[in-house]
Order: C-alpha cells, then sequence, then structure tokens
C-alpha cells in the first residue's frame, strides 16, 4: 500500500497544498490565497491544513521562502532577520525546508534533474531564489543561506531586480522590453553562479519562471553559451516545491520507520 503525505508549499502570494504518494502522484490538491502577508496568519493556515489532512497522511513536507533551518524549524521571514518558532502542534513526522530547495529536491526526484548531480534551480515567482546539487546532494550551507541569488550583484543593482516584487507583470511576447531586461539581469546571474559553482545544468522554474521561458528561452541561452552549461526549463512546473515536500516528508517518514 503506497504511503501518502501532505505536502505545502508557502509563496508570496498563495498557499499550495496536495495529498502526494511515494510514486510522486498527486491525488488532491489546491491553493489558498494570501492577502496579507502575516507570518502568524500563515502559521494558523498551514497548522489548519495539517489539522485537516492530518488523519490521510502519514508525514507532512513543508515549503517556505526565506532562510530556512530545516533541523531547528526556524524561519527567517523578512530583511530584519527575525526568526519564528514553528509549533504545528502535531504528532506526524514534520520535514520542512526552504521552497526553493525543495524545488530542486523535485526536480532530482521526477523532472529534469534526475540524472543530474551538479545543478541549479532557479525559481522566479513573486520572489527569487535557488537550490543547490552539489555531487548528487542537496547544499544548504553553513547558515542555511546557499541560493540566495537575489543578493547576486548585476548591472541594475542585484539580481532581485526581476522579482515579482520588485518587477510586477504578466508578461507575454509583446513585451519585448521587458522580457529583454529581465532576460539580461538572469544572464549576468547565471554567469555569477557558473563562476562560483560551474554547475553542469541550470533549471529555471517558478510561476514567473514557467510563464516567460517560451519568450526568453533562446536569448538566454544565447548570452550564457560561452558557459557550456544546460540551460533548461522546469519540467515539473507549479508543482516542483510541492514534490520536493513530498520527498521530504517520505524520506523523514522512511528514518523514523527504521
Amino acid at each position: 500500500m503506497s504511503k501518502q503525505v501532505l505536502a505545502i508549499d508557502v509563496g508570496g502570494s498563495k498557499i499550495a497544498y496536495g495529498i502526494i504518494d511515494d510514486t510522486g502522484k498527486i491525488t488532491e490538491d489546491d491553493r489558498l490565497p494570501i492577502e496579507h502577508w502575516d507570518a502568524a496568519e500563515i502559521v494558523k493556515k498551514v497548522k489548519f491544513l495539517i489539522k485537516s489532512w492530518g488523519p490521510k497522511v502519514k508525514a507532512v513536507g513543508l515549503g517556505f521562502p526565506g532562510i530556512v533551518n530545516p533541523y531547528e524549524s526556524e524561519i527567517v521571514y523578512d530583511e530584519n532577520s527575525q526568526k519564528y518558532e514553528i509549533n504545528l502542534d502535531t504528532d506526524l513526522p514534520i520535514a520542512m525546508d526552504n521552497d526553493s530547495n525543495l524545488s530542486a529536491i523535485g526536480e532530482r526526484w521526477l523532472g529534469v534533474a534526475a540524472d543530474i548531480d551538479n545543478f541549479v534551480f532557479i525559481k522566479l515567482g513573486d520572489g527569487i531564489g535557488s537550490g543547490l546539487f552539489l555531487d548528487g546532494h542537496l547544499y544548504r550551507g553553513s547558515h542555511y543561506c546557499s541560493g540566495e541569488i537575489k543578493e547576486i550583484i548585476t548591472s541594475n543593482k542585484s539580481l532581485d531586480c526581476i522579482s515579482g516584487y520588485n518587477f510586477p507583470g504578466d508578461f507575454d511576447a509583446d513585451d519585448k522590453g521587458s522580457l529583454s531586461f529581465i532576460t539580461e539581469q538572469l544572464s549576468q546571474g547565471i554567469q555569477s553562479i557558473a563562476a562560483v559553482v560551474d554547475p553542469t545544468t541550470i533549471i529555471i522554474g517558478g510561476s514567473r519562471g514557467v510563464q516567460i521561458w517560451p519568450y526568453i528561452a533562446e536569448e538566454l541561452k544565447s548570452k550564457v553559451s560561452h558557459l557550456n552549461i544546460s540551460i533548461q526549463p522546469s519540467s515539473l512546473g507549479a508543482d516542483a516545491c510541492l514534490l520536493g515536500a513530498a520527498r521530504l516528508a517520505l524520506d523523514k517518514l522512511g528514518n523514523k520507520e527504521t
């Protein structure tokens, strides 16, 4: 009998959740809008989801934006580095990590990175971040800050300039100026990443990344062709983080049972 877990992806403007089995099949899923970001309210909604779906699952996987300490349940939500303790009042095994890290785990499990040991998943959405796999393992860094690529310096101050918060809009093929700006800034960020990490592959994902990929793919690949790095779109789309959260929860459940 397959094991089912509850996967929760807390984003900047929504909470996505799904019931996922150990093959990666999503049997139920939905989205809850976030009208106003407040850490305490977000935690209340997460606790409500766990209470509602807890009887149907064996474990819970959580993805949050910001800097996450997966061992101490600490989350940094804002630029002032305030830490919020997450007490979810459940006996279920809980696994949690940064949303970009989980997206990378999802791609490694069921996506385009299944056979790739060195890759970077770039998540473009309301915010911008990345998850790094080095020598086949997720790299979190000494302070769980690895992949915070929004701080990379570009010609327009930093890579954060192309996040949904700082450069809002839903772009299509006619928005050539905006798309060219995003592509140029992203290419500069990729060159900095390549200089430090030297990955085989860079995967572009996140809500914005998936949306604009068809319009930027050719130009982006051309701008970074000298790096000899494969640039690919996420194959899991909006479900990458959910699937990564499920994989982490299944791993934690397996460790508990052994």
